[in-house]
């Protein structure tokens, strides 16, 4: 299974290049995340939490995965919950997010993940940066509009180590995200029609669709961003 998250596959690879996850628990945050909680299951973790805010999307996740993936059912619980209010039933060893955090709520749903993790537990994230402050007002608005807050590409390292975690790894990978929006592109292109079937708001989600693909490949927001993976641990 492919996974379709700004960053394609480059950050469940660093993860699993670094990290041995042989029975490890670990806590997904986002949607569309059933293909990396197969490739980690695939490296022997123990378990897997899958929590998806968006009620439309936690029952198309919990759909698909009921449909074709029985044989993990015993491996793989998916939670429709808030980011800033999950427990889980227990500790886990690693929290992993992918494109998932970018919002201005960051700091307080990181300070969850702080008391999630156990005891030098692993985050793994992985977010959309800007390069540079003085972005063009076009995007700013974008950003604004849907909640978007981005870190700058040279202070992510340092926002996670401020707040008590301690580098193991960092990856960029600006290939990657620029293949994420030509394949999201022909994806919508091919099915724009039916795309969002599922949503009670289709027009809603195609016509935000497709200013963030304009944005990045016709207007330039591929010139100021790239993408940066981090494994920190407490």
């Amino acid at each position: 299974m492919k996974i379709l998250l700004p960053g394609l596959d480059s950050q469940v690879n660093l993860l699993l290049q670094k990290v041995d996850l042989t029975d490890k628990t670990i806590a997904i945050f986002g949607a569309s995340s059933l293909p990396i909680a197969i490739k980690l299951l695939d490296k022997k973790a123990k378990k897997i939490s899958i929590v998806i805010e968006d009620l439309e999307l936690y029952l198309i996740d919990k759909i698909n995965f009921e449909n074709k993936f029985q044989n993990l059912i015993d491996k793989i619980t998916i939670f429709n919950d808030e980011y800033l209010s999950f427990k889980g039933d227990d500790k886990f060893d690693i929290v992993y997010a992918q494109n998932s955090l970018t919002g201005s709520e960051r700091n307080l749903i990181l300070k969850n993940i702080k008391n999630l993790l156990t005891q030098d537990g692993i985050l793994c994230i992985g977010e959309i940066v800007v390069l540079r402050s003085d972005i063009p007002k076009s995007f700013r608005d974008f950003f604004s509009t849907y909640s978007i807050a981005p870190l700058e590409a040279d202070k992510f390292e340092k926002y996670f180590n401020e707040r008590g975690f301690k580098t193991l790894a960092i990856g960029e990978d600006k290939y990657s995200l620029d293949k994420y929006y030509e394949e999201i592109a022909n994806l919508f292109e091919k099915n724009k029609n039916n795309i969002f079937d599922f949503s009670n708001n289709p027009e809603k989600l195609i016509k935000r669709t497709k200013h963030d693909i304009d944005l990045y490949l016709k207007f330039g927001m591929k010139k100021i961003t790239n993408f940066i993976s981090g494994i920190f641990q407490l």
